[in-house]
């Protein structure tokens, strides 16, 4: 039962869809409601469950199509379940969001949102809902269930590191709806032009990268483009990042745990952070060490949305090459009227950081092998091609070393746990958006979903048809493949999700690195220490925060 009188709901409604944000995209800004899953109006009944989506660069549709296959199937229809999809538009995230929910406005018995902080909410309890424990409701039931059809649980069918990140204090109250695998996307027909047809491969570490693109600037293209507002290169240093550090030096960041085993802000001074942020000051500084803002590593000074600057890389007269993005691009593209296939565009996972090769040895403090049988760069590069080629071995290579490698080359930037989907706790179709949960696991809807958006629900994809009529599409699949994912909501500490404390602060390096302001601009290292200077400034706030 509905617990606010319906003026309020109304009033808040009208409010919140004024309000446009963006994330993955720009989607639609006037929140408006739109298609109903084929259940006809949107009625909220104990028996239609209306299912609030946010509509961005993964769009609408594929749920739509899901909802209506959800509606046809003949158990469904015998017990007069059906699911409505209501497209809220770009600004149903955050606390457009959560504001709703906390004044239980809107009729919505699943939303499906970005932005949101589900641990937060959940260990707020009763404080965040007057009248409910908790604001969601409980959902472990469905991922102990088995997917509908299937002889596997939800759970085991889950990615297993999404299914991790939705186990919140032994039980689930929400479940990831992407995957969101990140690299950078190319031109596949200005490569063929550079360097020649058939006689180029994706760049295998961070030197590679910045090899091809000085040739690329050489021969008059465009090596880089991103956005001046903001970027998706941080997907790629977080891969970097990762891929410095071992498991316990991971785990101990989320926790804000130092070397001596202390609460402390001095986690963010590693030194893989550091060497990461570098590494994309090299890769944007261009071939002589200097920054260029006259088009030949970004586009121009000023503003430029993500979507601009993705229509930029999609004119080939413009002769760009390269931009950082996401599985999301293809898709999103359709909202600007170019489909896929237009242009031959690819994507390639993150470069493995050329400086991985050398660690520094904690206990003497100097640099050091990390591999005992792969020491050079080009053993580097070739050992990252036979992994990739799926191959269990390379000649002179250890199978300790193949393996690390192997592990290194997996991690992949996502923001996959930023799309979360929740029944809130006073829906009326408690039943029914339980069971379109389970449904979304199932390998027909996953396949709606991939035929529609070109990429994937978080679950096993083994039983999909993959679709080869693009290189991206193509590449995204190869991507997804043992990807191992890392973002920027790893932490299930209080100290990160109830306060401001996360990994890139406030603002993003590539947009340091590329401003034409010199009050503005950093350099890596500048930015590393600033981002350290912020932690330490905040650090008693957030402390208490956390154990409030």
């Amino acid at each position: 039962m509905k617990k606010k009188i319906v003026a309020i709901a109304m009033a808040l409604t009208s409010i919140f869809s004024s309000i446009g944000l963006a994330a993955c995209g720009s989607g639609d800004d006037d929140g408006g409601a739109g298609g109903d899953g084929g259940a006809g109006a949107n009625v909220n009944t104990a028996s239609n469950a209306i299912v609030g989506i946010y509509n961005a660069g993964y769009g609408v549709d594929a749920i739509t199509k899901i909802a209506r296959a959800f509606n046809e199937e003949e158990d469904h229809k015998n017990k007069g379940w059906t699911v409505s999809v209501s497209d809220q538009g770009g600004g149903f995230i955050s606390s457009n969001v959560t504001s709703k929910l906390q004044a239980a406005a809107g009729d919505f018995d699943l939303i499906m949102t970005g932005n949101v902080s589900v641990y937060n909410i959940v260990d707020k309890g009763s404080k965040y809902l007057d009248g409910y424990d908790c604001a969601l409701e409980k959902i472990t039931d469905v991922y102990e269930a088995y997917v509908p059809g299937e002889s596997v649980q939800v759970k085991n069918k889950m990615v297993k590191q999404f299914y991790d990140y939705n186990t919140f204090k032994g039980d689930q109250y929400a479940m990831t709806w992407a995957t969101g695998p990140s690299g950078v996307a190319y031109r596949a027909d200005f490569f063929d032009t550079i360097f020649g047809k058939g006689q180029w491969t994706a760049p295998r570490t961070t030197n590679e990268l910045i090899e091809m693109a000085n040739t690329i600037l050489e021969e008059g293209y465009t090596p880089y483009i991103w956005s001046t507002s903001g970027s998706y290169w941080y997907y790629s240093v977080l891969a970097w990042w990762r891929q410095m550090i071992d498991d316990q030096e991971f785990n101990d960041f989320w926790n804000c745990i130092d070397e001596n085993g202390d609460l402390s802000p001095e986690v963010f001074k590693s030194e893989a952070r550091l060497l990461a942020f570098q590494e994309l000051e090299k890769i944007l500084s261009g071939p002589d060490g200097s920054y260029r803002f006259d088009g030949h590593l970004h586009a121009k000074s000023g503003t430029l949305s993500n979507n601009e600057t993705q229509i930029m890389l999609y004119n080939t007269s413009n002769k760009i090459c390269m931009m950082a993005n996401s599985d999301w691009l293809e898709n999103e593209m359709k909202q600007s009227e170019i489909m896929p296939g237009d242009v031959d565009i690819g994507i390639f996972r993150t470069p493995v950081i050329s400086g991985i090769l050398k660690v520094t040895d904690k206990t003497t403090g100097q640099k050091v092998d990390r591999f005992e049988t792969i020491k050079t760069e080009a053993l580097l590069r070739e050992v990252i091609s036979s992994i990739d080629a799926g191959k269990e071995n390379h000649d002179g290579v250890s199978a300790d070393d193949y393996a690390a490698l192997k592990k290194i080359r997996s991690y992949t930037g996502t923001e996959a746990q930023n799309h979360t989907t929740f029944i809130p706790a006073y829906s009326n179709a408690k039943e029914v958006a339980k069971e379109f949960m389970k449904y979304l696991a199932t390998d027909k809807a996953m396949q709606i979903y991939y035929n529609e958006v070109g990429t994937f629900l978080p679950f096993d994809t083994t039983n999909i048809q993959v679709d080869t009529s693009t290189r991206f599409r193509r590449d995204i699949y190869n991507m997804s493949l043992n990807a191992n994912y890392v973002s920027t909501f790893d932490s299930q500490n209080p100290i990160f999700y109830k306060t401001g404390l996360n990994y890139f602060m406030s603002s993003k390096i590539e947009q340091k690195i590329a401003t034409t302001s010199a009050n503005d601009h950093m350099t890596g290292f500048e930015y590393w220490t600033w981002v350290y200077d912020e932690a330490v400034k905040e650090w008693d706030t957030a402390l208490a925060q956390s154990r409030s």
